[in-house]
């Protein structure tokens, strides 16, 4: 630690940039918890309702709005609908009303995905599922004890025996219950069941993570696993990543699936039939982020949580202009106004965070060139500086352009270096060769197969390509010393040849001219022997420096600076390119 440096001030910049992130983090956090359009679902009567914040909007088939139901009234206020929703026969509405925080742990277990191993019962009321009546605007728990519902969760209902179904998705369980809220039976054959949907005397579950639509039947009382599945990884576009299904409709003889990609985001919609045949990927906006999907009369909605739209479609797919009554307007206004706010403001938090380390960074520098001295430090460090560039210049006009002539003696690659490169290089001629062999059989030309490759996966193509320069690079690289002289050739350019009393040295750190090598990778490259007898010795005819001296003297080395102006520069594109993206 330099000891300039006070306690106080390295706490205040800690809690400086700590409280810019937490802004930014706090910002992004805020705008995501704006709900939009989420769950769509069909009362026994017929009219569609649409989730939007805390409002349940519904509409006839003629897509007319006929009334709205206010969860507000239900205890549930604006922003923490995070809740499935589903109507019963007599019209009582099912829903979760509250969501609770289950601590660091917690929040930690879902971020990965684990399974959830708490107890499926809670001895809190308001985590489980509330029946209410949607007329007087009561409610009551509908289990006892109440479900544990703190994570996703899907619902659906038989309207003729009023069953109710739950997919309790990262228990990757389907419970069944009874009207009245007694657990009649589970099935735990599922892999993060998500949207389940009760129609034809079947119950559906998007069965995500074995990628299979799938089907039960009820039988005395118990869900019977159904033969049939629809694999909705069988499609052209999978290699996109379209691959988890999380929701979906039945619309006549087919089945739209909304197959999210590998963070179950954005993704697709796509149409297969009931052989399990895929016809066609519907069109949807670039960045569309589909969440569910509801028939309204001769249309198709979908919901896009994300950039808070309804797509609709016609039943054979034809993209038909967005769903925008009047009656969503005033709501979706306020909400996208909100959400506009606290994306500017993690914006915001981002650049400061970028500008300020950029400057603090350059402010440092500053101080260190600038630092004053006193007047006898400042004639003996200018004596010593004029001394030096005396000597260097005099070096310098001694100094051979090049090795030729000279007894050198070049330092040997260690035999795991020259195993370790040489397994890399094996590996990438094995790859070419197993992909010559394919196109060679699948009879594919093979420029459009690179191109199409390319376009796909370019980043990895351009890794490869860096990997074979890197590998040659590395076996053009030389270290070799004469009597006077340490010879560095780095495998392109100009060899580096620096008089061994020049060679300066810190720890792990040596600088031979303008060059600045690793002791510890210099052992994982040479062998052992060869550093003994040359390197070590070379070392010893130079000069050790103390940290600030080797410090300074890495900062005046160009490329040095070039390349943390790159870094700073990268740092900042990214902040900037990412606070923009979110």
């Amino acid at each position: 630690m330099n000891p300039n440096i006070k306690p106080l001030t390295a706490l205040m910049i800690l809690l400086f940039f700590g409280g810019l992130l937490w802004g930014k983090f706090w910002c992004r956090g805020a705008a995501l918890e704006i709900l939009t359009f989420s769950q769509m679902h069909k009362h026994p009567d017929g009219t569609a309702y649409i989730l939007l914040d805390n409002q349940l909007f519904g509409f006839n088939d003629k897509a007319e709005a006929t009334q709205t139901i206010d969860l507000a009234r239900l205890g549930i206020a604006s922003g923490e609908a995070a809740t499935d929703f589903a109507f019963f026969a007599n019209g009582d509405l099912l829903l979760r009303r509250q969501l609770t925080d289950g601590g660091f742990i917690y929040n930690l277990q879902r971020y990965f995905r684990f399974t959830n191993l708490q107890d499926k019962n809670s001895h809190d009321v308001m985590t489980g599922l509330f029946r209410c009546n949607v007329t007087r605007y009561q409610c009551r728990p509908f289990s006892d004890p109440p479900l544990n519902l703190m994570d996703a969760f899907t619902l659906s209902i038989d309207w003729q025996t009023d069953h109710v179904f739950v997919a309790d998705t990262n228990r990757h369980t389907v419970r069944m219950f009874s009207a009245s809220g007694k657990e009649l039976d589970a099935q735990d054959r599922f892999y993060f069941p998500n949207q389940i949907h009760f129609q034809d005397h079947k119950l559906y579950v998007a069965d995500t993570n074995h990628h299979v639509l799938t089907s039960l039947t009820v039988m005395g009382g118990q869900l019977v696993m159904y033969p049939e599945n629809i694999f909705t990884k069988a499609h052209p576009y999978r290699q996109s990543g379209d691959i988890w299904p999380s929701s979906f409709a039945i619309i006549g003889n087919q089945y739209w699936i909304r197959n999210a990609n590998d963070n179950m985001e954005h993704g697709g919609i796509y149409v297969f039939d009931q052989k399990n045949h895929f016809i066609k990927r519907l069109i949807l906006p670039e960045h569309a982020d589909p969440y569910a999907l509801l028939q309204l009369g001769q249309t198709v909605l979908v919901s896009d949580f994300s950039l808070g739209r309804i797509y609709r479609f016609n039943l054979e797919g034809t993209v038909l202009p967005d769903f925008q009554p009047i009656v969503f307007q005033t709501v979706l206004t306020e909400l996208k106004n909100k959400k506009t706010v606290f994306q500017y403001l993690d914006l915001a938090f981002t650049s400061l965070f970028a500008f300020g380390l950029v400057g603090g960074f350059a402010y440092a520098l500053q101080q260190q060139r600038g630092k004053k001295l006193s007047p006898v430090e400042a004639a003996m460090a200018k004596s010593r500086v004029e001394r030096e560039a005396a000597i260097n210049a005099k070096s310098a006009a001694m100094i051979p352009k090049h090795w030729h002539g000279m007894d050198v003696h070049w330092m040997r690659f260690s035999f795991r270096f020259k195993m370790f490169w040489a397994i890399l290089g094996l590996v990438e001629f094995l790859m070419l060769a197993v992909l010559a062999v394919i196109l060679y059989f699948i009879k594919v030309p093979i420029l459009d197969f690179l191109w199409t490759f390319f376009q796909k996966h370019y980043l990895l193509v351009i890794a490869a390509i860096f990997g074979i320069i890197l590998i040659a690079l590395q076996f053009r690289r030389k270290i070799g010393f004469s009597d006077k002289y340490a010879i560095v050739f780095r495998g392109f350019g100009k060899p580096i040849i620096c008089p061994k009393e020049h060679i300066l040295y810190r720890d792990d750190l040596v600088l031979l001219g303008k060059m600045v090598l690793s002791i510890r990778q210099i052992m994982k490259t040479y062998k052992k022997e060869d550093i003994e007898e040359w390197l070590y010795p070379a070392i010893k005819q130079g000069r050790h420096l103390e940290l600030s001296e080797m410090q300074n003297v890495l900062m005046k080395k160009t490329y040095i600076r070039v390349f943390w102006a790159l870094v700073a520069a990268s740092l900042i594109g990214c902040f900037v390119y990412y606070g923009f993206e979110s």
